[in-house]
């Protein structure tokens, strides 16, 4: 079968390349998969509201909008079973079916449309014979999501985010997974969390952040080496994406000077509020809140179309969405921020294609992030599963 990876660096904007050049920092390993492979016209990808890490990777591996896979934030409450929440050293719901099948599994009638069906589950299930060193076989390493059984599957082998685990370190691993002798995989998923980290910390413009991003470019450089040791090089398809962009924080809204903050619970987190108003004080929450500049509120069923980000019962009654460059906080401890409305240039990822599925030197109009998944799909030559591509 044909091989693929896909990397995503968290928060690598669609410009950070041109960026880091202005400042005097080479990115030659970029310069050459962009000179050899394919990315997209000035503007990057098209990504998925809200822009936020985990609705996106998982945008990304299924081709559905955060609004139809479930995964509505980083952080949101299912009506029906409660909080989801992954932190760095809580792994506990990471790998629950339920919070990566939209929540239908359990749920009554099997909806298999509404039901997520990620590249490394359709992977595995298009292929005839699970025995043969041939098989279709997944490897995830960190991405969200990874480990989760989904129709009847797991990865055939994945790793939880661990960030303790040096980058190239993920490297070796994934590579190894490839010349595996007795069960290689044919398709790697690999998630770094940086330049996201540090332009949180230091703003998507500092000389700081493009400094870390040539160090970015080291780190493909390793991979390629390490492709190129194995015997891989040649024949493998590489996509190296991310799942949003960053931006300035400019301004802020302080909700409690507008809003008792014992009137509603709040899920998620700026410049996305899930707000599940307490009984009775809905209609009060969105006459005062409709008042406050630099901001939206949003009754579930008035949400944009544009956002297809109505469908889910984890999307709650009302919705808060800051103008781009503000922030919901108390205090200013970042610098950068993500999250905003999608057709902010701002908010949008880079993306980069090479290998022997893909053209050479080639740039391509505007595309959205759902097209990703069928795009892989075509590369691995099997049949998606539901999407919105």
């Amino acid at each position: 079968p044909s091989k693929l990876i896909l990397i995503s660096f968290d928060g690598f904007r669609w410009d950070y390349l041109d960026m880091a050049h202005k400042y005097g920092f080479e990115t030659p390993n970029f310069d050459a998969l962009l000179a050899n492979g394919s990315t997209v016209a000035p503007g990057g990808v098209m990504n998925s509201f809200p822009t936020k890490t985990l609705p996106n990777h998982y945008t990304i591996a299924t081709g559905m909008y955060p609004g139809n896979h479930g995964v509505v934030h980083n952080q949101y409450l299912d009506p029906d079973d409660g909080v989801f929440f992954l932190e760095d050293d809580n792994q506990t719901l990471a790998n629950v079916s339920f919070w990566w099948n939209n929540g239908t599994f359990d749920k009554g009638p099997y909806l298999p449309e509404f039901v997520p069906m990620p590249i490394w589950i359709a992977n595995q299930l298009n292929q005839k014979n699970q025995e043969s060193r041939n098989a279709r076989r997944s490897g995830v390493m960190m991405w969200p999501g990874g480990g989760a059984p989904l129709y009847g599957e797991v990865s055939h082998v994945w790793r939880y985010f661990n960030n303790s685990v040096r980058n190239e370190s993920r490297f070796d691993e994934l590579v190894a997974w490839f010349v595996d002798e007795a069960a290689p995989i044919n398709l790697g998923l690999l998630y770094i969390n940086e330049p996201d980290l540090h332009g949180h910390k230091w703003g998507p413009t500092s000389p700081k952040l493009m400094k870390l991003v040539s160090e970015l470019d080291a780190l493909v450089g390793y991979l390629l080496r390490l492709l190129i040791k194995n015997n891989l090089y040649d024949d493998m398809n590489l996509i190296i994406t991310s799942d949003h962009g960053m931006a300035n924080i400019t301004s802020r809204v302080i909700l409690e000077e507008h809003l008792d903050l014992s009137t509603y619970e709040s899920y998620g987190s700026s410049p996305v509020l899930l707000i599940w108003p307490h009984e009775g004080f809905e209609d009060a929450i969105y006459t005062k809140m409709s008042k406050v500049p630099n901001m939206s509120v949003y009754r579930k069923a008035d949400i944009p179309a544009e956002y297809h980000y109505t469908f889910n019962r984890r999307i709650s009654p009302l919705l808060f969405v800051a103008d781009p460059g503000v922030s919901f906080c108390r205090t200013q401890a970042n610098l950068g921020n993500h999250g905003y409305n999608n057709s902010w240039n701002d908010m949008h990822p880079f993306f980069v294609a090479h290998g022997p599925a893909f053209r050479r030197n080639h740039v391509s109009p505007q595309f959205n992030n759902v097209d990703i998944y069928p795009m892989m799909c075509k590369v691995l030559g099997i049949e998606p599963g539901p999407n919105d591509g």
